[in-house]
């Protein structure tokens, strides 16, 4: 479950990202049209395509200080607050910003909305430009394939099917699916679930401080740092993304 947080966490950063990568509880890594980096890129500040461990923690720095509005060094609870409400009014913003832009592309009929054509269109382009992460979804499906087909006859019969959804493969949307970063969708505010930053809270004290947070920026960032040179590249996201991204979904039944 770690695992498929890490991309989230490295995506959004800082006040954001850390945070969630603190929740426990099962989310999706980044996909669809921010499999080629997405959120994760915020941080890259030279725009190379390379994020480094520098840049990282520099966005951390620079969230900690916009967050900390009392100037102490620490965050405290209503702080905190007040940034994820600031971060969630970001993240709006920049979702429907990349809405209008996958309109204004892929909207061939101009009828405000992407029928199913358009958006396998729009799949099929994002592919053709990432095919590392054409690669990776074939063979995550290929994976997924396998292990639903237990008789090896090269179908998946309905109670195979049935099967590995008894398992945890129903896929997006199925049974108990709950939002991006646990609990129902929306990410409010409840003082427990909201406050997803009180996990960095190591020393206990009801405090965030500036080292906690780069302390686990750290070791979110050297787990998806495969070769240890202190850049995460193309591939080494790719690699994250299928890690997380083989526990959603599954083929469909072919016969009863």
């Amino acid at each position: 479950m770690k695992k498929a947080m890490i991309a989230v966490a490295l995506g959004a950063t800082a006040l954001g990202g850390v945070a969630f990568a603190a929740q426990q509880s099962p989310a999706p890594a980044a996909r669809g049209m921010h499999g080629g980096g997405g959120m994760m890129m915020m941080a890259d500040a030279n725009k190379d395509g390379v994020l480094t461990r520098a840049e990282l923690l520099a966005q951390v720095d620079a969230k900690f200080a916009k967050a900390d509005t009392d100037r102490n060094g620490q965050l405290s609870e209503a702080e905190r607050k007040a940034a994820h409400e600031a971060m969630r009014a970001e993240m709006k913003t920049r979702m429907q910003a990349r809405k209008t832009e996958m309109l204004g592309k892929y909207d061939a009929n101009k009828d405000g909305k992407l029928d199913t054509a358009e958006r396998q269109a729009m799949r099929q382009a994002f592919l053709a430009d990432h095919p590392e992460m054409a690669a990776k979804r074939k063979e995550m499906r290929d994976q997924r394939f396998s292990r639903m087909d237990t008789d090896k006859n090269g179908q998946i019969s309905r109670s195979e099917f049935d099967a590995a959804r008894g398992q945890g493969f129903e896929g997006r949307g199925g049974p108990g699916h709950e939002g991006r970063h646990g609990g129902k969708h929306g990410g409010k505010w409840d003082g427990k679930r909201g406050d997803m930053m009180a996990k960095l809270d190591t020393n206990k004290d009801g405090q965030i401080s500036l080292a906690e947070m780069r302390a686990q920026a750290t070791t979110m960032f050297d787990r998806v740092d495969a070769n240890k040179d202190g850049k995460i590249d193309a591939s080494e996201r790719a690699a994250m993304r299928g890690k997380a991204g083989g526990r959603h979904g599954g083929p469909a039944p072919s016969g009863s």
